[in-house]
């Protein structure tokens, strides 16, 4: 009986050490930060941004390619009271020359709450995350089979890779399946607004 107590504990403890060997190796240690800094001025309602380029592991800190992961994130937006704003953070799950399609996991909305409280906010995933594989369609937009959203754009012009967006770098570049993208839109020319993502996320081959 004393053998088992003693083989069971072990078992414990072998398991703890492989589960938090398996944390380290597949969170903390692969965490890389982005952060995107958008100013909307009086003339400008929208406009849209590539925040992680998924296939350029020479500019983005990620070394892999194949899906996006993000452990963390913060949307916050300085603007005046009495106006409104949106942020949409989303992945690209098609594209070609003709349009995009975009599935949106998370947003920010200040269109009925028009002070300047609660506009933005952080979401701490870890020790979890948002999986963001995108499987692009043939002719039609694609999957993204670990997030479930009824908020997509679905064949827009933006997002086509015959056009480039700004990007964190400060360049410009296309959009490809798996980037992550942000629309940005402040109805009316009344006021400028300020717009800040920061996220916190890996990159892992599946």
């Amino acid at each position: 009986m004393l053998k088992r107590i003693v083989l069971f504990i072990a078992l414990l403890i072998g398991t703890a050490g492989i589960s938090q060997a398996w944390n380290f190796e597949k969170n903390p240690d692969r965490n890389v930060f982005v952060k995107y800094n958008q100013t909307l001025a009086t003339t400008v309602v929208s406009t849209s941004a590539i925040i992680i380029d998924l296939s350029d592991t020479t500019n983005w800190p990620h070394s892999d390619e194949g899906e996006i992961q993000v452990n963390w994130l913060r949307v916050s937006v300085d603007k005046l009271a009495a106006s409104s704003a949106t942020v949409k953070i989303g992945v690209v799950n098609f594209v070609n020359s003709s349009t995009g399609s975009v599935t949106w996991f998370h947003s920010v909305s200040s269109l009925h709450n028009l002070s300047n409280t609660n506009v933005g906010g952080a979401i701490d995933l870890q020790p979890s995350w948002i999986s963001l594989k995108a499987i692009p369609g043939v002719l039609t937009e694609g999957i993204t089979p670990y997030v479930l959203s009824n908020d997509t754009t679905e064949g827009s012009t933006t997002y086509q890779d015959d056009v480039t967006l700004p990007t964190t770098l400060g360049t410009y570049t296309a959009p490809g399946v798996g980037d992550i993208v942000v629309a940005l839109t402040k109805p009316g020319v009344a006021s400028t607004a300020i717009f800040t993502i920061e996220i916190l996320y890996h990159v892992i081959r599946r």
